[in-house]
């Protein structure tokens, strides 16, 4: 793909990174990384500059980026607005099913996409004055990588963690020799308007105007 100049589909970047997570073994760490390295010079080739110094191996390891000191505590106040309670499996609708046969590659299981009615999950509509101030915090050594934090309040994250649930996580397996997961479980969730509507307006300032 590199000699033809050719970029791989998100979806073939995502099962290949997970494959590699997968085999991330204590003896097949050099393997991992060389993969790892060839995957990111295929999928995004201005990201990595020239050829890693020698002596040092296919990946450069950088310092670990730790969070800056209070991130993620917010304060338990949701300013106005009513949070809804007992978020259920009623609130949500199958927009689409795909046959596992069908999905690419092949899975064991159906793929299953819902869509949460409006007001499924209530945001607050206003922060409260003593909320913490949403803040960005770029990475360093990840070009435009950044983390935002106090979005949401710890309520707000409990009740999408409770709407989740309700839904329940389904197993997702790819038809594959020797392919077997306890822990690969997720949840199709494409968010109402009034949800994505309500993160953005908290977000869009920090974000780029395109990408």
């Amino acid at each position: 793909m590199r000699a033809r100049r050719q970029v791989p589909k998100l979806g073939a970047l995502q099962r290949w990174v997970r494959d590699c997570d997968a085999a991330s073994t204590v003896n097949e760490y050099p393997i991992v990384l060389r993969t790892l390295d060839a995957i990111v010079r295929t999928a995004d080739p201005a990201l990595v500059t020239g050829a890693p110094a020698a002596g040092t191996g296919p990946v450069r390891r950088l310092p670990d980026w730790r969070a800056p000191e209070g991130f993620g505590e917010v304060s338990e106040s949701e300013g106005g607005g009513v949070l809804k309670e007992g978020v259920g499996a009623e609130d949500f609708v199958v927009v689409h099913r795909e046959k596992g046969e069908n999905r690419r590659p092949p899975n064991h299981f159906d793929a299953v996409i819902y869509h949460s009615k409006p007001g499924a999950v209530k945001l607050a509509t206003n922060r409260a004055a003593t909320s913490p101030a949403i803040s960005k915090h770029s990475v360093p050594g990840v070009p435009g990588c950044f983390a935002i934090s106090n979005v949401l309040s710890p309520s707000e994250c409990r009740r999408i963690i409770a709407a989740v649930e309700a839904v329940g996580f389904s197993p997702d397996q790819p038809v594959r020799s020797g392919d077997a997961s306890i822990l690969a479980h997720n949840v199709y969730w494409l968010a109402d308007d009034e949800i994505n509507g309500t993160i953005f307006e908290r977000c869009k300032t920090f974000l780029p105007r395109s990408v």
